[in-house]
C-alpha cells in the first residue's frame, strides 16, 4: 500500500497523457547490508537487473543502493521499454562519507550525471534530464567510476518520446585518469566522455597545483576526449585539482565536478591534517603512502577484511579494506595507493583493490614503540594516532578481563588514576581467554581513535597486538636516539643519547681497527628504568693516528644484550673543512656522515628531501676541531634521494645520498 494513492493518480494521469513510466523499487526484494545480484519485475512490466546492490536504505520507501568498489561494478538497469523516452528524473542520496558521481545511460549512451559533495543522508532530485530517444530503450544507472561513493536511488520516472525538442547543452559523464596516483615522474592523462544532441565544439581540461594558477589544456576532440597534465607540473605531496569543461557553441559552458588527489608519494603526516572539528581535510583524496607495517595482517581480523597500520617518516596511518584480507608482515615496508577516509575519527587509507594497490617492498625492520606517559600521549593525541606506543608501569582501573571470544574495553592508568586511557582487547588476538596479568605491567599497542560524533576529539584507545605486548613491569627496552664519535688530539670522544631505558644495566663500549675483531674498551652504567632523555659521554684516550670503528653493547640486568649501529672515526687533526660522502651509500636504514673541522665551530648538519624540506637535524651545536662521525638513522623516512648539508660560520657544503628500503 506504500505510495499507493499517489501512484494511482500519478500513473493514470501520466500514462494517458504522456506515456510516462515510473519505478519505485517496491518489487526489489533485496534486504540487509549484503551486496547481491538479481532481477525483479518493475512497475513498467519489464525485468530490471541489479548487480552488487543492497536494499537496507530508504528514500520515500523501498530503494536500491548502488555499491562502491564492487566486483563486478554495481549497477541497475531496466528491461526493454517500448515507446521511447523523453525526460527522465529520479531521487538519489549519498549513503556514506564518499561523494556521489552517478551516470544515467539510455541504450548505453550517456545522457546525465548527478553528484554530491559531503551531503550524506540528504535526499536530492536529479531534475529533468532530457533524453528524447524513440523506440525500445533501456535505462541504466551506474557510478561514473567504481570508486565513487555508494548512492541510494528511488522513484525513477520518465515521459514518452516527444519527437524532439530544444537544443540541449553537452553532458560530461565519466571523467577518468590514466592512474589513480601518478608518480612524480609520470604524466597524468585525463579522459572524459562528452555527448551532445548536436555537436561538441570545445572541450577543455583545467588543472591547478596546490591551489595555484589554473592551467587550461585543449582536449583532443573525439568520442572520448583527453588531455595531459605533465609531470613537470607537480612533485611528491603536491595536490592536483582538475576538472573538464565542454561547450556546443549554443548553450552555456558546462563543467564536471572538481577532482583532487596527491601526486607522487605523500608524507602520512600531511594526509592526517584535520580541521577545527577534528575532521579530515583531505577526505576523499587519493594518495600514495610508504610505511613499515606495525602488525601482521591477521592480527585484528584473520579472515575477510584488511586491517593494517603503517609507520611513515613522522606519522602512521590505518590501512582498511572491506571484503578481502591482505597478508601484511610486521617489519616489512609497503607502498599503498588508496583514498583517504575517516572512520569514527580514525584516518584511513582505503585501496580500491588490495591485490593491485598494495606493494610489498620487503623487510625494513620492526618498528620499536615510542615510549610515553599517558599524560604525554593525551596532550597531543592526534600526533600519535595509529603509531606503536609503549607505556611503563600501567595498572588497570576499570573493566573485566575478557573471556575467550570477547572484545573488551579496559581502563588503564600510569599515574594512579589521574590520567587514563581505554585499553582495547580485540577478540581476534591471542589475549582474550588468557589469565588476567598481575598489575602493574608495561604495555605496548597501536594508538587508535573511536569517536562517533563531531568534534572528533576523544575516544582514544591503546590496542595491543598480542600477549607479547603485555610485559613485565620495567621491560620496555632502551631506545637509543643518537650515537656519535669525534676525533680529537690522540683521543676519541663518544656521545650517545637514549629516549627511554628499561632494566638497563649499562653500555659496553667496543672498538675495532681495520681488519681486527671487536674489543671491550670500557663499561658505562645505565639509568636502570627511565622515561626521560639521558645523555652519555666517554673519551677513549688509547688511540693513535688511524681509522677506528665503535659500537655500543647495551646490557639489561637479566643479561639480554643488543647492539647499536657502527660508527667510524679517523684520528688526526684536519687542516681544512671537509664533508665526506656518507657510507654506505645507498643505505638502509643507517649510514655514517663524516666531516672535518680544522677549528672549533658552530655546526649545523641537516638532512633535506628533494623538495628542500628539512626532515632531520643531525647536529646543531658547537664542536671542537677534529674529524667527527655521526650515525644517521633513516628508519622513519621513505625510500628516495636526500641531501645532507653542513653549515658553519666559514663553510657550507651539500652532498646527496640514497635511501633504499
Amino acid at each position: 500500500m506504500r505510495k499507493l494513492s499517489t501512484l494511482i493518480l500519478f500513473l493514470l494521469f501520466t500514462f494517458q497523457m504522456f506515456g510516462q513510466g515510473t519505478e519505485t523499487f517496491d518489487n526489489f526484494d533485496a534486504t540487509g547490508s549484503s551486496y547481491v545480484n538479481g532481477t525483479f519485475v518493475g512497475q513498467d512490466g519489464s525485468t530490471w537487473t541489479y548487480t552488487q546492490a543492497r536494499g537496507d536504505y530508504e528514500i520515500t520507501g523501498k530503494a536500491l543502493m548502488i555499491g562502491r568498489n564492487r566486483s563486478p561494478q554495481s549497477e541497475v538497469y531496466s528491461g526493454s521499454i517500448a515507446g521511447g523516452v523523453g525526460v527522465i528524473s529520479f531521487n538519489y542520496m549519498q549513503a556514506f562519507s564518499s561523494n556521489v558521481n552517478l551516470n544515467l545511460y539510455v541504450n548505453d549512451v550517456l545522457y546525465g550525471n548527478v553528484t554530491t559533495s559531503g551531503e550524506q543522508s540528504v535526499i536530492k532530485a536529479s531534475g529533468d534530464i532530457t533524453v528524447n530517444v524513440p523506440g525500445n530503450v533501456v535505462i541504466k544507472l551506474i557510478n561514473a567510476n567504481n570508486s565513487d561513493g555508494q548512492v541510494v536511488v528511488d522513484d525513477i520516472t520518465w515521459t514518452g518520446y516527444s519527437g524532439g525538442g530544444e537544443d540541449m547543452p553537452p553532458i560530461i559523464g565519466t571523467v577518468t585518469r590514466s592512474v589513480k596516483v601518478p608518480l612524480e615522474t609520470e604524466d597524468l592523462t585525463i579522459t572524459a566522455e562528452i555527448t551532445d544532441d548536436n555537436e561538441v565544439t570545445s572541450a577543455m581540461l583545467h588543472y591547478s597545483i596546490n591551489g595555484g594558477e589554473t592551467v587550461d589544456v585543449n582536449m583532443t576532440l573525439n568520442t572520448v576526449y583527453s588531455g595531459i597534465i605533465p609531470n613537470s607540473a607537480y612533485s611528491d605531496s603536491d595536490i592536483i585539482t582538475y576538472w573538464v569543461s565542454a561547450s556546443d557553441g549554443v548553450n552555456d559552458e558546462v563543467l564536471s565536478p572538481l577532482t583532487s588527489l596527491f601526486a607522487g608519494t605523500t608524507d602520512i603526516e600531511i594526509l592526517k591534517t584535520l580541521d577545527d572539528n577534528g575532521a579530515a581535510v583531505y577526505d576523499g583524496f587519493y594518495a600514495r603512502v610508504l610505511g613499515v607495517s606495525l602488525a601482521d595482517g591477521d592480527t585484528y581480523d584473520p579472515v575477510g577484511n584488511t586491517f593494517g597500520y603503517l609507520m611513515g617518516s613522522t606519522a602512521a596511518i590505518n590501512v582498511y579494506y572491506n571484503g578481502a584480507a591482505y597478508p601484511f608482515v610486521e617489519g616489512n615496508s609497503y607502498t599503498v595507493v588508496g583514498q583517504i577516509d575517516q572512520y569514527n575519527g580514525l584516518i584511513e587509507i582505503i585501496p580500491d583493490d588490495v591485490n593491485t594497490d598494495i606493494t610489498d617492498n620487503g623487510v625494513a625492520g620492526q618498528v620499536q614503540p615510542l615510549v610515553l606517559t599517558l599524560a604525554e600521549l593525551l596532550e597531543n593525541p592526534e600526533a600519535y594516532e595509529s603509531m606503536l606506543v609503549g607505556i611503563v608501569g600501567v595498572t588497570k582501573t576499570d573493566g573485566t578481563w575478557p573471556a575467550e571470544g570477547s572484545n573488551v574495553n579496559l581502563t588503564i592508568s600510569d599515574d594512579g588514576g589521574t590520567t587514563t586511557v581505554t585499553f582495547r582487547i580485540d577478540k581476534d588476538t591471542d589475549i582474550d581467554g588468557t589469565p588476567e596479568p598481575t598489575w602493574p605491567k608495561d604495555v605496548v599497542g597501536i594508538f587508535i581513535q573511536f569517536d562517533s560524533s563531531s568534534p572528533f576529539d576523544g575516544g582514544y584507545q591503546l590496542l595491543p597486538r598480542s600477549n607479547a605486548d603485555i610485559l613485565e613491569n620495567g621491560t620496555i627496552p632502551v631506545e637509543l636516539v643518537s650515537f656519535s664519535a669525534t676525533a680529537l688530539d690522540n683521543k676519541v670522544k663518544l656521545e650517545w643519547t637514549t629516549a627511554t631505558e628499561t632494566n638497563n644495566s649499562g653500555f659496553e663500549i667496543q672498538k675495532s681497527t681495520e681488519n681486527s675483531s671487536w674489543e671491550k674498551v670500557s663499561f658505562v652504567e645505565g639509568r636502570g628504568t627511565s622515561t626521560e632523555i639521558n645523555s652519555y659521554v666517554y673519551v677513549d684516550n688509547k688511540v693513535s693516528a688511524g681509522k677506528y670503528s665503535y659500537r655500543l653493547k647495551q646490557i639489561d640486568f637479566d643479561g639480554t644484550v643488543s647492539y647499536s649501529s657502527v660508527i667510524e672515526v679517523v684520528v688526526g687533526v684536519p687542516v681544512e673543512y671537509e664533508l665526506a660522502q656518507n657510507f654506505p651509500n645507498p643505505f638502509n636504514p643507517t649510514t655514517n656522515i663524516r666531516f672535518s673541522l680544522p677549528e672549533q665551530a658552530n655546526v649545523n648538519l641537516t638532512v633535506y628531501n628533494v623538495l628542500g624540506q628539512e626532515v632531520a637535524t643531525v647536529v646543531n651545536e658547537s664542536l671542537e676541531a677534529g674529524i667527527h662521525n655521526y650515525a644517521f638513522d633513516a628508519s622513519n623516512l621513505n625510500s628516495g634521494v636526500y641531501y645532507y648539508r653542513i653549515k658553519t660560520d666559514n663553510f657550507v657544503e651539500v652532498k646527496k645520498m640514497m635511501l633504499v628500503k
